[in-house]
This record gives structure tokens, C-alpha cells and sequence, in this order.
């Protein structure tokens, strides 16, 4: 028999779930709902329920503040305990609270549950659970992380071949998952870029270099003279603009109907910011219509296979920067460049190259 159900796993090829996968938990809690047991919440009177989220190795578990509701899920997490011999760590765990929960009921859940309550805001995978109207210092880790990188690595003596690499790589990749999830003050995307020109213009641990042009010169495209440095603030929308074509390819998803009915209840994602203006209809009369009749699909213009990439956003959101747009270089000495960094040549070579040019 083992032997069989073993055979069996193997043939279902990636959709196998040889272990706990979490969908007894999922099971037991909508079984608990089902029957008015549990409540959980959500993000706007229309929108759907929320009773957890569950990801590779933890849990999020929303619910009412009572007595009743926390002797319930408990017995859910006790019978789930029992039938998978996975127990849950109450030292690692919190609870959150919303504001007009008293003092008194906050103690007795957390006794009752055995978990510490969470007086200041928890962080899950670097990301802060709870953004408040202070956004900028929920976010001061990054910049603090950033810090200590170049701390790091300000004994070592680097190349301006090896400092492009280093920002490029480690320096601006800190804060990529954070922007694809939120959007950062630009004030905070600034502080990051004062940062990073810093770092590239000193010639050497606490000396102060000259800077010889604006960073926002060097973020044009190498083929532009320049260096092709990531605009921050640019680079933040072009990630959550993925997160939106992911929402209005996949409307059945939990985030696509939570931000549904909170901020386009009676419209689609894609339309609930357009104006009704003459040039709008102007606009849509001008859409070429296909030869073919067929149903209708999402396109991505900034590509040709009209599929949206962030790299294609990016380039996008450079070309309407009119700020951008003053610095780019004539259109005869764009293949000089584009030949200059395809060249088999040390970088620090074609960096003194370039900066003479």
C-alpha cells in the first residue's frame, strides 16, 4: 500500500503535497465559519471575508476580540495539532489588536491564548505589518540597511567599475520587495538615491567627492551617455504596476476582490481612475480594430509581445519624465555609447572612457 500511495504522489508531478500543506487548517477554519462559529473581517462593508491567510511556514488568523471566539480557535489549532503532529509556536507568535479594542480585553486574549500581545508594529519578512500615517519611518530600516552595506564595504577599495556593480546589484536591490508592496514617499526614495551618489562619487572611507553632474543624469540609459542607474521613486511604480496587471488578470484572486470592493466597487481596475473627457473618447475612437473577431485581452503597449514587464514600465515611466527627457543625448552618438559598454574591456576601463567623453 505504501508503496502505491507513494507511486501515486510520484505521478502527480509538481501537484503532489507529500506533507502538510496547510489545507486541513484552511478546512477546519472554513468549516468553523461555515457554521457562525468564526467571523472574520474585512476591508470594506462589501468585501469579502477574511478569516486567514496562510503562507509557507506561518499563519495570519483575523477574528473577533471575544472570549467565545478565541475558545473556538483554539479548539480548531488543537485539532488540527493532534491530526498533523505540527504544533504552533506561541513564543514566536503575536496578536495584533485594532484600536478600539480596551485594555482589559486585550489581556484577558492574551492570557487565554498564551501569546504576547503586540505593542509596537511587528515586522514580517523585513516589511512592517501595519503602515501608519508616519510611512517614512516604518520604512527608516531600509535606508539604515543601505548604511551598513556601505559601512561594510567602505574598507575595501573599490573600482568605479566595482561601485557601479555594488549599487547595482546590492545597494538598490535592498529596497526592491518593499516597493513591490508599497509605495514609498519619494522624500524616502530621494534620501536613498543622496545615498547611493554618496557612495559613488567619494574617493574614498568618509571623503567627500565632487559631484560632478546630478544623479538623475546617470539614471538615463547607458546608451544615453549615461549609466543606467535606477530612478527610485520610478522603479517603486513600475513594480506595483505589476502587482496591478497580475490584479486585472487574475480578478478572482483575495486582493483583487478586497481592492474591488473598497476602491472601485461599480467599476474595473483599469478604468476606475479615467476621466470621461472628450479627448478620453477621442482616445478610444482612435484604438485600431482587429481583422479577426475574437474576445477581447489585456495588451501591454510598452512591449511588442504586449505582455507587462517591470523593465518595460520603467522605460516607460523615463520617457514622460520631462526632467529626464532634457538630458538625453543626440541621437547620432547613441551607438558610440551602446558600442562603448558592449566592449570586452574592464568596466573601470570604459567607466574613464566614458567620463572623458
Amino acid at each position: 500500500m505504501t508503496e502505491e500511495v507513494y507511486a501515486a504522489l510520484k505521478g502527480m508531478g509538481p501537484t503532489k503535497a507529500p506533507g502538510c500543506d496547510g489545507e486541513g487548517l484552511s478546512s477546519l477554519i472554513r468549516l468553523a465559519e461555515d457554521k457562525g462559529f468564526l467571523i472574520g473581517v474585512k476591508a470594506s462593508r462589501s468585501g469579502p471575508v477574511i478569516s486567514h491567510l496562510l503562507f509557507a511556514d506561518d499563519s495570519i488568523l483575523f477574528g473577533e476580540a471575544t472570549k467565545e471566539g478565541v475558545t473556538i480557535l483554539k479548539n480548531i489549532l488543537q485539532e488540527y495539532e493532534s491530526c498533523s503532529d505540527q504544533c504552533v509556536n506561541f513564543n514566536k507568535s503575536t496578536i495584533f489588536f485594532s484600536s478600539n479594542t480596551t485594555k482589559e480585553v486585550k489581556a484577558e486574549i492574551s492570557r487565554m491564548m498564551g501569546v504576547r500581545c503586540s505593542t509596537n508594529i511587528e515586522r514580517y519578512l523585513g516589511l512592517p505589518n501595519v503602515i501608519g500615517r508616519q510611512k517614512k519611518e516604518s520604512f527608516q530600516n531600509i535606508k539604515d540597511k543601505i548604511n551598513q552595506k556601505i559601512e561594510n564595504w567602505s574598507t575595501r577599495l573599490l573600482s568605479r567599475g566595482g561601485k557601479e556593480i555594488f549599487i547595482k546589484s546590492v545597494l538598490q536591490a535592498i529596497p526592491t520587495y518593499a516597493m513591490t508592496c508599497f509605495l514609498l514617499p519619494k522624500s524616502l526614495c530621494g534620501e536613498f538615491e543622496n545615498i547611493f551618489a554618496k557612495f559613488w562619487w567619494q574617493n574614498g572611507k568618509r571623503k567627500k567627492g565632487i559631484h560632478w553632474c546630478k544623479w538623475q543624469f546617470l539614471c538615463r540609459p547607458k546608451e544615453e551617455r549615461r549609466l543606467g542607474f535606477r530612478n527610485m521613486a520610478q522603479f517603486n511604480i513600475a513594480l506595483l504596476a505589476k502587482k496591478g496587471w497580475k490584479i486585472m488578470n487574475n480578478q478572482n484572486s483575495i486582493v483583487a476582490r478586497v481592492f474591488k470592493a473598497k476602491y472601485f466597487l461599480n467599476d474595473s481596475f483599469l478604468n476606475s481612475c479615467l476621466g470621461n473627457t472628450e479627448e478620453d473618447a477621442e482616445n478610444i475612437l482612435c484604438i485600431p480594430l482587429a481583422c479577426v473577431a475574437h474576445d477581447d485581452l489585456l495588451v501591454w503597449g510598452g512591449k511588442a509581445t504586449g505582455v507587462f514587464s517591470i523593465r518595460s514600465a520603467y522605460k516607460l515611466l523615463q520617457s514622460f519624465d520631462d526632467i529626464l527627457r532634457s538630458y538625453a543625448v543626440q541621437p547620432i552618438y547613441r551607438n558610440f555609447y551602446k558600442e562603448l559598454w558592449q566592449l570586452s574591456l574592464p568596466t573601470k576601463i570604459k567607466i574613464t572612457v566614458w567620463r572623458f567623453s
